[in-house]
Parts: C-alpha cells; structure tokens; sequence
C-alpha cells in the first residue's frame, strides 16, 4: 500500500516523488527500446538524444531524493520532456510517428510543474512547435500543410484537457485538505469553551520535543458546580463554564497548554517550570478567581475551584503526573476546597473583588 505522508506539503512531495520513479520505470522501460531500435537503424542522432533523455530522467529523480525537493529537479526534467518531444516532433522520429509519443510526456509535464505554471510552458512548447513546422529554418520531416495543422490542435487539445484535470485535482486536493484539518480542529477541541479536549492536549505534548524541560501537570475543578446546574440552569453553567475558561486561557502563558478534561475540570500544564513557581501561579488564580463575580443577567456569580499538581519531568510522564495531580486535587477538596495541592506555604495578597460582565 502506498504510503504519501499526512501533511499537505508531504502528501504533494511524495506524490511527485512517486511520480518521478514511474517516470523513471516506465520511461526507461520504454526510451531504451526505442533508442536501440534507432540505433540499429542506423539513427545515432535519435539514439543519442534517446539515451540522454533517458540517463536525465534516472538522475534527476535520484536528485530529488537525495535533496528532498522537487520543483528544480521538476522544472529540469519538464524541460528535458519537452526538448525530447520538440526534436522528435520536428524530425518525425521513425516515419513521422514521433508525435505520437508526445502527448504523454506533456501530461507528466503538467503535472509535476501544475496546472499554472505547467500550461504556460506547454503552450509555448507548442507554438515553438507550430512555428517550426510551418517555418523554413529549420529542416525536420515534411509533414503535409494540414497534418500540421492537426500536430497544433492536438497539441493544444492534450495541454487544454491535462489542464482542467490538473485543476480539478487541485481543488478537489484543497477542498478535501481544509474539510480534513476543520474535522481534526473539531476532534481536538472541545466545542463549548474552544480549549483542547483530552484528544487535542495529549497531541499538543507529543509534538513537544523529547528534551522539553520538566514541567507541572495542574488538575482544577471548579466547586459545587452542580449546585450552579441545578439552581441556575444548564444553559447559565455553560456560560460560566466558558467565562472560567477564558480567564483561565488569559491567565497562563501562550506556550502553556489547557484543556477541558470533562465536566468542571480543567487540566493546566505549565511548561519550563518547576513546583513551588507553579503553586504561585495557580494560587494567584485562585485568588483571581474567588474575588471575581462574573455577571449573567440578573444572576451574579462567584466561582471558586480546587487544584492538584504534580511534576512532570519529560512529556513520557503525563498520564502519571496527571494521575498523582488528580489524587492531590482530591486531597484540596477533602481539606475544604479552594485551595491548591500540594501547598507551599507561599502566601499570594488578596486583591479586591470585580465583576465581570458576561
């Protein structure tokens, strides 16, 4: 099963790649023949020009795989193409058939330089084409008035159709690409209050590098947030749930990583950081938090939560600090709630109560 990678870029890189040892494959498999057969016919030109083309196409996709890049070794090798139908074209090849042989290697052409970019530079291969044949200087096969006629409009009609394909492919590529990454935001995200969902903030640490320095894993729960349900609504706690997050998401650093794990609980990692910096920094939330009333309406609200932390010292470990955050969340709500776990000792000044309009 062929394989193309998973990123766009990786996907159009591989594509192009595969398509350059087919080339290579088939190509040689079919220009080999045919120069020995001008060979033996006594052909050195046509054989000579043969063999190159088909020396060219074995090294410019060898050079791609060694440089990891494809569009020089695709601009050399589309003009490689096109110099190989252009001479076999003027000179007719065996019996003025070379034409025939052509209108394939325009289509490779087109596809690996695109549809922009490749149809430019077929047209102006086929009008070098047209003004040679129907030219004196320079001497090829006689080819009759209106056979050159149908070489241009077969010509053009092969560059036209290889086009509009291209440039379906293209858009269809394109549309299936966003429609792909806004599924793969959605299963990442967690719809209500748009932080990372347990999906997205575990694929946010394996794209982590492995050498990141030690972190803290932060479990907070938000207390009696049943009771808000139950008195208020579903509808009102969802607003909370959204308004606790966005403070939240404003309170930490852009690198740190949030997520709503279920329910009323959050999980925090602070990145580059070690314990006693984060208590400071989750305590001068809780503190934040409890003086702030947040505004729904005529309901006034006040949201106070409890955390757990615990050391994570590579991304390997995040199921088992979550594990240890969790136990020490537990043992803040057993000591009576808003509070962080382990403390510190490190005592945060209060700060005056606000309200925040929602």
């Amino acid at each position: 099963m062929l394989y193309f990678g998973k990123t766009p870029g990786e996907i159009e890189f591989r594509r192009k790649l595969f398509l350059f040892g087919f080339l290579a494959s088939v190509g040689n498999a079919f220009l080999i023949p045919l120069g020995i057969i001008a060979l033996h016919d006594g052909n050195l030109i046509l054989a000579a020009v043969i063999g190159l083309a088909a020396a060219f196409v074995t090294g410019t996709y060898l050079l791609a795989r060694v440089l990891r890049t494809v569009f020089v070794p695709s601009l050399t090798l589309s003009f490689t193409l096109l110099l190989l139908s252009f001479y076999i074209t003027v000179t007719g090849g065996k019996g003025g058939t070379g034409i025939l042989y052509t209108y394939g290697l325009i289509a490779v052409v087109i596809m690996m330089l695109g549809h922009r970019l490749g149809a430019l530079i077929t047209l102006v291969y086929a009008a070098g084409v047209y003004l040679a044949l129907t030219s004196n200087w320079l001497s090829g096969y006689s080819y009759t008035e209106l056979y050159e006629q149908r070489i241009l409009i077969s010509t053009l009609s092969t560059v036209s159709l290889i086009t509009v394909t291209e440039w379906i492919r293209v858009r269809s590529y394109d549309a299936i690409t966003v429609t792909a990454e806004n599924h793969h935001k959605d299963a990442m995200t967690d719809p209500l209050t748009g932080l990372f969902n347990r999906a997205g903030l575990e694929h946010a640490l394996n794209d982590w590098p492995p050498d990141t320095p030690r972190s803290v894993v932060a479990m907070i729960d938000i207390d009696h947030f049943k009771g808000v349900n139950d008195r208020l609504g579903h509808d009102l706690g969802d607003q909370a749930l959204t308004a606790f997050a966005r403070v939240l998401r404003n309170s930490i650093k852009h690198y740190d990583l949030l997520c709503r794990w279920g329910g009323e609980e959050f999980v925090v990692v602070l990145r580059d950081i070690d314990l006693d910096t984060a208590f400071r920094t989750l305590e001068e939330l809780r503190v934040l938090m409890a003086n702030r009333v947040f505004v729904f309406g005529p309901h006034e609200l006040t949201l106070h939560f409890s955390g757990g932390l615990a050391l994570m010292a590579s991304r390997d470990q995040f199921r088992a600090a979550l594990h240890q955050a969790d136990e020490h969340l537990y043992q803040a709500k057993r000591r009576g709630r808003n509070q962080i776990s382990p403390s510190s000792g490190i005592r945060v000044p209060a700060v005056s109560p606000t309200k925040s309009e929602m």
